[in-house]
């Protein structure tokens, strides 16, 4: 867990990330899985969501997402980035329809679990990984807001260390489940309190098995608490640079009460999704945990 002022600190320090010019040279490349907050343009290829002009460039955002401001602090160039992640995308294997939300997607629409992300990426790689790649795994919230159990997503993600580790991958960072029942879909009704609460519940099972992987695999696995983060922005929110931590910008804009900008500093762009300031705070965050 990150402590408080730590946090706090690197939030308001954000645009000073004195250590990422030491990840350019230790990490050849970064291989990206997860859902859509890792995506950046993967569903909206495939299927033009999440839609122009609202989002940018196929980001679930206003701008760019941590994985861009990963890829920018690191130094690593397009070729060095592989990201496999699609929005909507959950744990586990095969394809699966959408989860009900913001946007309404094509009849029989169908997207790959983050299984069949790393089906494709052994296909790409030949099933093996560069012994030098950082590989970045985050999803399990759309199996959640399903209500699939915790012990499933926790079950899910182990195989996909897994397998991963199979093809020499051997350090990993993945982040927590973040506290998706005060979104602003969920906020104060009881799905949502149930929803935080399996939240909690994924990653605290999720740290123990990771612990054990490392220990059984011979393999390092960064974690990143965006549980304790997204609850430190919401208590010390001028410190993250928001104005906003309950309400969704893109409704507020389109009820007339802010502009595209003022929106910009809000929590949340849409019902579910951060702004791309909380993004970047992730990305420093991020490397403050590779290099700690």
């Amino acid at each position: 867990m990150f402590r408080t002022t730590r946090i706090v600190l690197l939030a308001a320090a954000v645009f000073v990330v004195t250590a990422a010019g030491q990840l350019h040279a230790q990490y050849s490349r970064v291989v990206v899985f997860g859902d859509s907050l890792c995506d950046t343009g993967n569903s909206f290829a495939a299927t033009g969501i999440p839609p122009a002009p609202y989002y940018s460039e196929g980001r679930f955002s206003n701008g760019p997402i941590w994985i861009d401001f990963l890829q920018q602090q690191m130094g690593l160039s397009d070729a060095q980035l592989l990201n496999f992640a699609v929005g909507g995308s959950s744990t586990g294997f095969g394809f699966k329809e959408p989860p009900e939300g913001i946007f309404e997607t094509p009849p029989g629409t169908l997207i790959p679990t983050v299984g069949e992300q790393i089906g494709i990426y052994q296909l790409v790689s030949g099933g093996v990984s560069d012994p030098d790649q950082l590989t970045i795994l985050w999803a399990g919230s759309n199996d959640l807001f399903t209500y699939n159990l915790p012990a499933s997503v926790v079950n899910n993600i182990e195989q996909h260390v897994r397998d991963l580790a199979a093809t020499g991958a051997d350090e990993f960072l993945i982040p927590g489940i973040s506290p998706i029942g005060s979104t602003p879909s969920l906020r104060w009704t009881f799905e949502g309190f149930i929803l935080n609460y399996f939240a909690r519940q994924t990653n605290r099972k999720l740290n123990r098995r990771l612990n054990a992987l490392e220990d059984e695999l011979g393999i390092t696995i960064h974690r990143l608490d965006t549980y304790t983060l997204t609850v430190l922005a919401t208590l010390f929110p001028s410190h993250f640079g928001l104005t906003n931590t309950t309400n969704s910008a893109l409704d507020d804009i389109a009820d007339g009460l802010i502009t595209p900008a003022e929106g910009a500093t809000y929590l949340y762009w849409d019902i579910i999704h951060p702004t791309s300031i909380v993004h970047q705070t992730l990305a420093a965050a991020a490397i403050d945990v590779l290099t700690d």
